[in-house]
C-alpha cells in the first residue's frame, strides 16, 4: 500500500519525475489520493512544478498508463494549479479518440479557469482541422462568461499579431455558429451583440466578411426567437 507520508518526505525528488509519479498513482487508493490533493491545494509541496517542457513530457508519458492512474494524475495536477497555457499546449498533442482520459480532464480543467488574454490567444492558435471542437467548447464558455473581456482580449491579440488572423476568424466563426445552433446564452443577447460588434470594427473587411455574415444571421435568428 502506498504511504502519502513518503511523498512529503521525498517531495523534492518526486517533482517532475514521471516514473515516480507512475509508481504513486499505480498504488494509491481514493483516500490517499484525497489526502495528496488536499496537501497540494495547501501548497505544502509540488508534484509537477512550473517547467512547461517537463510537464508536457510527464503528461505524454502518462498517456500509456491505465485510466484510473491517468485520472489520478489529472486530479493531482488540478490540485497543484498548473499554468493554463501549458494545459492548452498539451491539448494540441492530444486527440479525443486516442487519449480520452487526458483530453476530457484537460477540457474540464480549462472550464474551471477564468478568462485570460494569454490563455485565449493560445486557445485560438490551436489548429482548426484537429482541435476545432476544443475551441468550440472552451471558447463558447469563455465568451458567455465575459463577452466584453473576450472581445477586448481578441482585439489585443490581433493588434499584437499574436495569433494568425485567418485562424482566429475561423475559430470565432465556429464559436458563433455553435452558440447559435445550441442556443447557449448565459448572458443577454444585447451584451453579446454590443461586445462582438465592437470587436468586429477592428477586423479588416476583406478578412472578416464571413464572420460578419455569420454574426448577422445569428443576431437575426435570436431576434426572431423573442
Amino acid at each position: 500500500m502506498y504511504q502519502t507520508g513518503a511523498t512529503l518526505q521525498f517531495h523534492d525528488k518526486i517533482c517532475g519525475v514521471a516514473s515516480l509519479l507512475n509508481m504513486i498513482v499505480a498504488n494509491i487508493d481514493p483516500v490517499q489520493l484525497s489526502k495528496l490533493v488536499h496537501k497540494l491545494m495547501l501548497k505544502q509541496f509540488q508534484m509537477f512544478g512550473h517547467d512547461c517542457q517537463l510537464l508536457q513530457e510527464t503528461i505524454i508519458s502518462s498517456l500509456q498508463w491505465d485510466s484510473f492512474e491517468q485520472f489520478c494524475v489529472w486530479q493531482l495536477l488540478s490540485a497543484e494549479g498548473p499554468d493554463i497555457q501549458n494545459i492548452i499546449i498539451i491539448l494540441e498533442k492530444l486527440s479525443l479518440e486516442e487519449h480520452p482520459e487526458a483530453f476530457s480532464s484537460a477540457l474540464l480543467l480549462l472550464k474551471c479557469e477564468p478568462l485570460g488574454a494569454m490563455a485565449l490567444g493560445t486557445l485560438f492558435s490551436l489548429p482548426v482541422s484537429s482541435h476545432c471542437g476544443v475551441v468550440d467548447a472552451v471558447g463558447s464558455h469563455w465568451l458567455n462568461l465575459n463577452p466584453s473581456k473576450y472581445a477586448k482580449y481578441l482585439s489585443q491579440l490581433m493588434d499584437k499579431a499574436a495569433v494568425k488572423i485567418d485562424t482566429l476568424l475561423e475559430h470565432l466563426t465556429r464559436v458563433l455558429i455553435y452558440l447559435n445552433n445550441n442556443q447557449i446564452f448565459e448572458v443577454s443577447e444585447h451584451v453579446l451583440t454590443k461586445s462582438l460588434l465592437k470587436l468586429f470594427t477592428s477586423f479588416p473587411e476583406f478578412l472578416a466578411k464571413n464572420l460578419r455574415e455569420t454574426f448577422s444571421k445569428w443576431n437575426r435568428k435570436i431576434r426572431k426567437g423573442k
